[in-house]
């Protein structure tokens, strides 16, 4: 979560389109999609990048602001 919180705020100073990581294998490409990573376009099915949008984690931050009490993301 620290990560998204991160890039959560430097999107108050920079334009940010939002997070990219590489997937080491197929259970992390799982675990990666589902908390609303998406794999990238014309992306290998082994180690894919995947992004997710500055949208999306500011919905997860903001939403985690609204209700402090709400399990963390990840």
């Amino acid at each position: 979560m620290q990560t998204f919180e991160k890039a959560y705020y430097v999107k108050q100073l920079l334009p940010v389109y939002g997070v990219a990581l590489r997937s080491l294998n197929p259970q992390t490409t799982a675990f990666y999609e589902s908390i609303g990573f998406k794999i990238a376009p014309k992306e290998p099915n082994n180690n894919p990048l995947m992004l997710m949008d500055i949208w999306t984690i500011s919905d997860l931050i903001e939403g985690q602001e609204d209700n402090p009490h709400a399990d963390p993301v990840c």
